[in-house]
């Protein structure tokens, strides 16, 4: 079984977990072994050590995909999901600094296409092309009535342009639906990584965390 797990590995993670499996299945049946072995003509049974397993006697310690990875020098990569994807079929995730798309297929695998480096600004998932025109809602904070604490007013609009967040050189330019600027045109701001913001239209901001 844990050969046949190891030959349809797809990624280190998936190894390094086999070899933590089999450490820790190797390692307590091998020390089973040793405690139950009849002691030799004229020696003394050998008394099991609390750290047998972890630095105890001649077993290497145990240690965690993670730890395993980095030792072998191939550290495993942070993989962040993304809240947004271009349609349902794909999923969004940031890995090693490169925006991937995973698709899963109908055999049970999953299909990977690196699409580019992750943009400066966080799209959320999405690359610059595909944030062009789409619905947004941003949230600033403004005082409340008297007595009242300041509150998160949320403002609707398009975007713009995205050609400056792959570089960071400018945030995402919205142009908002009902904020005027001084000359009475719909006022147009650029949202960073410091804004509170998602895409399509929000009457409620969610909790961090949750969108």
């Amino acid at each position: 079984w844990w050969r046949g797990e190891v030959a349809g590995a797809t990624s280190v993670a998936a190894v390094a977990s086999s070899l933590t499996l089999l450490d820790e299945v190797g390692c307590g049946w091998e020390a089973l072994q040793k405690a139950l072995e009849p002691p030799a003509a004229g020696k003394r049974a050998p008394v099991p050590s609390a750290r047998l397993g972890r630095g105890g006697g001649r077993f290497r310690p145990r240690v965690c995909e993670v730890e395993f990875a980095a030792s072998r020098g191939s550290p495993l990569p942070l993989l962040e999901w993304c809240s947004e994807s271009p349609d349902g079929c794909q999923l969004r995730a940031i890995v090693a600094g490169q925006l991937v798309s995973l698709q899963p297929q109908l055999d049970g695998s999953w299909k990977s296409e690196r699409l580019s480096a992750a943009p400066f600004v966080d799209l959320h998932g999405l690359t610059p092309a595909e944030a062009m025109g789409r619905r947004v809602t941003a949230w600033y904070e403004e005082e409340g009535a008297e007595g009242e604490p300041p509150r998160d007013v949320p403002y609707s609009g398009h975007v713009i342009d995205s050609s400056g967040c792959q570089s960071g050189k400018r945030g995402l330019s919205v142009r908002f639906d009902y904020a005027l600027d001084e000359a009475g045109a719909q006022e147009e701001l650029y949202l960073g990584n410091d804004d509170d913001w998602l895409y399509g239209l929000h009457a409620m901001k969610p909790e961090r965390g949750s969108a």
